[in-house]
């Protein structure tokens, strides 16, 4: 099997000449100071000398939330994810914004709603006009360097804009493994970096729980076979048999894919230690969270991308600060991964632009436990009983509610999936747009969404419906001009085997 391992030269915005130009006056400034002070220094720079902490930035791909010991799961998947939510900030209830890679990473990576940032489909790129979070950073003096392994964050759709070092690791089979590669080239750019005064921004995407499934047997969890199911499980095969398949199946499938979680988590394991080996473990804020979730049969689906429930959208997200500074919270409250960007800016020291849709949760991080949360206070805490009372005001607010709420959307034709979805509270409601059928399911008695209460309560369904309907117009008011993916024919081949396309 052949893995792709390739380097690009990122494209630049226009605004990029003016930033060169300001940056090689800054050169200019920097080499005189220098040269006036006497000999560079040798030893690496001390947290002091860093004008901001470093950026360690982890992405899973497809990666459960309640498949992880540190939320719950009883099989040892995760012993270093569940290490640095222990000495971390660990969330609770985070939703991603989308249950699929392109749109749901784009948000992270900008800090705005898909309805804006418009990579919502399979031929649809990050707009250039879209400043991201390596652009800021670049921007503010540090280093770059993205090493991903799918195709979505890869050069066809301008993830990488404002990134110095790319590099994607992914195969023309979906059975290839990536995560050692990808974290050895993550390791080795920050080794050349470390010892600069720049501090460095380094995003990492892992996507072996991404299926197809492949066995991991060191870790032991899954048998060699169960019915008509044994080792490498695709996707294909597994869609074919999805109305006869057995529990017996399925608990294998879950297994296997268990093995794929368990090998990603050691990888970041090697990536941590790789940090403190450096000597820059302690001055760097470590992000780890995954882009959506996974289906096995929860809701009558496998896979993901097509809808909206919690199995896709509550995702695991886990901060880690430097030095472990305010370890071992847990922030309970619904929220959303749009807060991700602005927070990340504003725990480097450093503000996002006013397009953002998002907010920051450093205050709450730090230790400010009445951090004013805007318009989540309109938002916060209902149970079904309450709604009927909500307000309605969300039309006006001009960034998403920090905490009690959180809004998702999938809209794409190729995938024939058009759907909303808002948490409120302990309430979740869920909206097809082609059947247009309405679903309420009350999270507190119901984590599993299987009974829907919306023909039982007509009246929380019209209230949240308009709350709903403001959140909508609210993912809009940023909206980028659309742009398109340059695709070959191979590259179409296997976004199709990865099933994002009809």
């Amino acid at each position: 099997m052949v893995a792709i391992g390739s380097d690009y030269e990122p494209r630049r915005h226009g605004r990029t000449t003016q930033r060169r130009s300001r940056i090689l006056w800054l050169g200019v400034v920097i080499l005189t100071l220098a040269l006036r002070a006497g000999p560079a220094r040798t030893e690496s720079p001390t947290d002091s000398e860093r004008p901001h902490p470093n950026l360690l930035f982890i992405i899973v791909d497809t990666l459960r939330k309640d498949h992880l010991g540190c939320y719950g799961y009883d099989r040892a998947t995760s012993p270093t994810i569940d290490e640095l939510a222990r000495t971390g900030i660990r969330f609770e209830a985070a939703y991603s914004v989308a249950p699929w890679t392109l749109p749901a990473s784009a948000t992270l990576l900008s800090g705005l709603y898909p309805s804006s940032h418009t990579a919502i489909e399979s031929d649809r790129i990050l707009p250039l006009s879209v400043e991201t979070l390596a652009e800021r950073l670049e921007a503010n003096g540090y280093h770059t360097g993205s090493f991903v392994s799918h195709i979505y964050m890869a050069k066809n759709y301008e993830m990488f804009q404002g990134v110095d070092k790319f590099r994607v690791r992914y195969g023309r089979s979906t059975r290839f493994v990536s995560t050692e590669k990808v974290v050895a080239d993550a390791l080795q750019y920050i080794g050349g970096i470390s010892e600069s005064q720049q501090p460095f921004f380094t995003l990492v995407h892992l996507f072996d729980p991404h299926y197809e499934y492949v066995r991991h047997q060191e870790f032991g969890f899954a048998p060699e076979s169960a019915g008509r199911l044994s080792g490498e499980i695709s996707i294909d095969d597994l869609e074919a048999k999805q109305e006869s398949l057995t529990e017996e199946e399925i608990a294998l499938a879950r297994a296997i894919y268990d093995e794929e979680i368990a090998f990603t988590d050691a990888g970041i394991g090697r990536l941590l230690a790789g940090l403190d080996e450096l000597g820059v473990g302690d001055d760097t804020v470590v992000v780890l969270a995954a882009d959506h979730g996974e289906e096995f049969l929860d809701h009558g689906r496998l896979g993901h991308a097509h809808t909206l429930y919690d199995e896709l959208l509550r995702v695991p997200l886990i901060f880690r600060l430097p030095g472990g500074e305010h370890g071992g919270q847990v922030i309970s409250e619904p929220t959303s991964t749009i807060h991700v960007y602005p927070t990340i800016l504003d725990l480097l020291g450093l503000e996002p632009s006013s397009a953002v849709q998002g907010q920051s949760w450093a205050r709450r991080m730090r230790g400010d436990a009445d951090q004013p949360s805007g318009s989540s206070d309109e938002a916060g805490g209902a149970t079904v009983g309450e709604a009927e009372n909500v307000s309605t005001e969300w039309a006006s607010i001009p960034v998403a509610p920090l905490f009690g709420a959180a809004f998702a959307e999938v809209d794409s034709e190729l995938m024939s999936a058009h759907l909303r979805a808002l948490r409120r509270g302990d309430l979740k409601l869920i909206l097809d747009l082609d059947t247009g059928r309405t679903m309420l399911f009350d999270l507190s008695t119901d984590p599993d969404e299987a009974h829907d209460l919306a023909g039982e309560r007509p009246e929380v369904v019209v209230a949240m419906r308009e709350e709903l309907k403001a959140m909508v117009s609210l993912s809009r008011s940023r909206e980028a001009e659309a742009g398109r993916a340059s695709l070959t024919q191979e590259e179409y081949d296997l976004l199709k085997s990865l099933g994002y396309t009809n």
